[in-house]
């Protein structure tokens, strides 16, 4: 598995090979379908049950992830005991759950102002059509408006006419 063929898996949703299957990858159902191998943080905390990830999770690569994940922020717990694998692995997936969050809300902020700028320019092409039309054609640029049901062009258009 390449980043290039993830990345073409990700964004068809084809199946994967026999080849693939066999090396740990598949689609989680623990992480909502997300395509999910060997050497990912996802897979210490999937429970699906693939024999290679479970295989994985007990290999000294996953073990110093976990440990190196747990060291991340020491847990809190006003004693000076270390964290049991099961505590490690609820903080660790309670922090990969929070990021995957705090970047789908980042995403979906960013589209919220794409949309908003987008609609914006769409409104202000509207109104210079409405006022290229009334003008060719003797109308004004709120009857336009009004035969082409644009309602954000015909509160603006009525209260320019207004002024």
């Amino acid at each position: 598995m390449n980043k290039e063929r993830y990345d073409i898996l990700e964004q068809s949703g084809l199946g994967l090979t026999k080849e693939e299957y066999d090396q740990g990858w598949h689609w989680c159902n623990e992480w909502d379908g997300l395509l999910v191998g060997p050497s990912m943080r996802e897979a210490i905390v999937c429970s699906c049950n693939h024999p290679v990830i479970e295989a994985w999770k007990e290999t000294e690569e996953a073990k110093e992830m976990i440990n190196e994940m747990s060291l991340d922020k020491p847990l809190e717990t006003g004693y000076n005991t270390p964290m049991s694998n099961d505590e490690t692995i609820f903080r660790t997936r309670s922090e990969i759950l929070t990021n995957a969050l705090k970047d789908r809300d980042d995403q979906l902020e960013k589209c919220g102002q794409t949309i908003f700028e987008l609609r914006k320019e769409r409104d202000e092409a509207r109104r210079m059509y409405c006022e290229l039309y009334a003008v060719m054609h003797g109308r004004t640029p709120s009857y336009v408006a009004n035969s082409l049901d644009w309602d954000c062009v015909k509160e603006d258009s009525d209260a320019e006419e207004s002024h």
